[in-house]
């Protein structure tokens, strides 16, 4: 296995715990959705290669799911703590 292939390499979410706006770098583009616990898809959309400002101030307070799915099919898939 490849260590450049690895997904904790591909991308940085913080501040976690997020209050209003959280900073999305991923390595190369992919669409994401963040999910309730419940499986609700609440948001998404698309970050490009680099450094993504996320707005979540309409999210509620709790643990969400952020999931990516990349150009490549790979999917990564993050717990968001929002309060």
């Amino acid at each position: 296995l490849n260590t450049n292939d690895l997904p904790f390499e591909q991308v940085q979410l913080y501040p976690n715990p997020v209050k209003d706006v959280f900073v999305l770098q991923v390595a190369q583009t992919a669409k994401y959705q963040i999910i309730s616990l419940n499986g609700t898809i609440i948001k998404n959309g698309t970050a490009n290669q680099g450094s993504n400002s996320i707005q979540v101030s309409e999210l509620p307070p709790g643990i969400h799911l952020l999931k990516l799915i990349f150009e490549n099919s790979e999917i990564e898939i993050r717990k968001l703590l929002k309060n």
